[in-house]
């Protein structure tokens, strides 16, 4: 992984406000997602959809 690096503070805190480490690991290349939301933001449409056809 050739892009991971460690953000000054005020950039991690920018990016996660609840963070509270003596350090942190920034891996902007990973694809990381949150799967919640997405799957949230993926069935949205579908069930507008179901409910409208009824």
């Amino acid at each position: 992984m050739s892009d991971l690096r460690l953000p000054a503070r005020s950039e991690a805190l920018a990016l996660e406000p609840h963070w509270d480490r003596a350090g942190a690991l920034l891996p902007p290349g990973t694809g990381i997602i949150d799967s919640h939301a997405l799957m949230l933001s993926l069935a949205e449409p579908v069930c507008a959809r179901l409910a409208a056809s009824r």
